[in-house]
């Protein structure tokens, strides 16, 4: 499944996973990583790792420093808990083509 990650580097896709640390991956939280996509590839060769368990991401968001913490504080984006499966199951929206 691919998702819509934002406006930014469009042409280009992350992964977003649960399958621990690989080589190119890097922890965002308990449970969930980005990257690592060479190092996946060949665990989906080997049968260790279905790539239904993942989320491709096209694009990304981004910001300059301190602009994501001044738009916290006047409410433009909440902060809220979330579990790895949840993030791992909803992110995003569909991206159509």
């Amino acid at each position: 499944r691919v998702t819509y990650g934002g406006p930014v580097l469009t042409d280009e896709f992350s992964v977003l996973h649960g399958f621990g640390e690989v080589e190119g991956s890097r922890k965002l939280c308990p449970g969930v990583y980005i990257g690592g996509s060479e190092e996946l590839m060949n665990e989906v060769r080997t049968l260790r790792f279905d790539p239904a368990h993942a989320l491709f991401v096209k694009g990304h968001a981004g910001w300059v420093p301190g602009q994501l913490t001044r738009e916290i504080s006047k409410g433009v984006w909440y902060t809220a808990a979330a579990s790895s499966d949840f993030i791992l199951r909803y992110a995003g929206a569909p991206v159509t083509e």
